[in-house]
């Protein structure tokens, strides 16, 4: 069975006549690293929990459409959506908070 090789030791270098780089006169100046801004989480309102689902592209973009063109957002498109989904199957339409 093929034994495998001993680590090689770098400081052996150094010993055998290969010298280290001379440090320069001036050190160099530190860099900073440029930290990404963190993505702001959007705050989800007291009583409420979040749902993520992913429709089409093709979904998607309509209902960007509709919200553009009714001066809405699209969140207050799908919670207008599931409130008449929770009333076509009897239940109480509760996806809004009052006042809302």
């Amino acid at each position: 069975m093929a034994r495998l090789p001993k680590k090689l030791d770098l400081s052996q270098n150094f010993r055998l006549g290969v010298s280290e780089p001379e440090p320069s006169a001036a050190p160099e100046p530190a860099v900073e690293k440029l930290e990404k801004p963190k993505k702001q989480r959007v705050a989800i309102p007291d009583g409420c929990k979040s749902i993520t689902f992913y429709p089409t592209t093709e979904g998607w973009t309509q209902v960007r459409i509709i919200a553009a063109r009714e001066q809405r957002t699209a969140q207050d498109l799908m919670l207008e959506a599931l409130d008449l989904w929770f009333e076509k199957r009897g239940l109480q339409r509760c996806a809004r908070r009052p006042g809302a």
